[in-house]
């Protein structure tokens, strides 16, 4: 368990079901995300003649790897979002981070290893922001 991170068995069933959709829906994306890269991987390698140009193309092109793919970043943000509203309806006693849920149950249920944290880890940002309020946009 990462430090300071609520373990999902204690949290409220809403927060847990959100995580459940989130797992879900990342394996999927993560799935045609990492097949997508491959097959354009494959692509670059028979253009360029050598699998070392064509990776580091891909990876210069695309610094997130299949993280890139916007249905990946898509499924990242608006999880985040969903947790952030709840958040918004609980006391502050009651609010788990949005990180906490998206990446640190992942890590603690699947590993470091699992395709959904490899892919996650290659996002150089989380594609959220703040706005001038503080609230998470």
């Amino acid at each position: 368990m990462a430090a300071g991170v609520k373990p999902i068995a204690d949290a409220e069933q809403a927060f847990r079901d959100l995580y459940d959709a989130f797992l879900a829906e990342m394996t999927a994306v993560c799935a045609y995300a990492v097949k997508h890269w491959e097959q354009q991987l494959k692509l670059a390698t028979q253009e360029t003649r050598s699998a070392a140009k064509a990776n580091l193309a891909m990876w210069q092109q695309y610094p997130a790897g299949p993280a890139a793919e916007p249905k990946f970043i898509e499924v990242v943000r608006h999880h985040w979002l969903v947790c952030d509203g709840l958040n918004r309806e609980r006391p502050k006693a009651g609010r788990i981070a949005p990180h906490h849920v998206l990446l640190g149950w992942l890590i603690d249920a699947v590993g470091t290893h699992h395709p959904v944290v490899q892919v996650l880890a290659c996002m150089p940002y989380w594609p959220i922001g703040m706005d001038a309020e503080g609230g998470w946009v």
